[in-house]
């Protein structure tokens, strides 16, 4: 696997897993590969439409302002021989 087919299969793998949530804009945005593990570890960044919950958190007057939608970002590990994913994970750090 190169690195073109480790970005396809992660941002495949990202909507599969959250196309039901309304995930769009899936981009790319770091790749790394680890010689030990033969891993891939791909970051890919997508918008999802925010919860109900989170609009009502921004309270009555700020939902109408707040955005619709947030920005996600997971850290794909696809394994090199075969090309399958092992673990979707949000960064550490992120959101």
């Amino acid at each position: 696997m190169d690195d073109k087919q480790a970005i396809e299969a992660a941002k495949s793998a990202i909507a599969d897993l959250f196309g039901g949530e309304g995930a769009t804009q899936i981009s790319f945005e770091e790749i790394e590969f680890d010689e030990a593990d033969r891993q891939w570890r791909v970051a890919i960044d997508f918008y999802r439409p925010r919860t109900n919950l989170e609009a009502h958190l921004f309270g009555n007057n700020a939902a109408a302002l707040a955005p619709r939608y947030r920005r996600d970002r997971r850290v794909v590990t696809i394994a090199d021989a075969d090309g399958r994913v092992l673990s979707v994970k949000e960064p550490l750090g992120y959101g």
